[in-house]
């Protein structure tokens, strides 16, 4: 809903405690969504961007860059094509 990054939008829409700060915001998502990779059984390109989306560098920055190949194409859901 909010996007990666937009840390100060989620706090002051989500219920969190009031000690609550932007780095404990990004800390929950990293945690939530290496649970979710952990048991994903899907497309490996998937599981590839997200872990590097969460994974902390020293300088604070991601290693996912704005022109990421790799989640271009919409993923199919559902109902097998015959």
């Amino acid at each position: 809903m909010f996007g990666w990054g937009r840390w100060k939008e989620i706090l002051v829409y989500g219920d969190f405690p009031p000690a609550w700060k932007e780095a404990h915001v990004l800390q929950c998502t990293r945690i939530i969504l290496l649970f979710c990779i952990r048991y994903y059984r899907g497309d490996d390109k998937i599981k590839g961007f997200i872990f590097d989306l969460i994974v902390p560098t020293s300088d604070g920055k991601t290693l996912i860059h704005h022109n990421h190949m790799g989640l271009s194409a919409p993923v199919p859901r559902g109902v097998k094509p015959s």
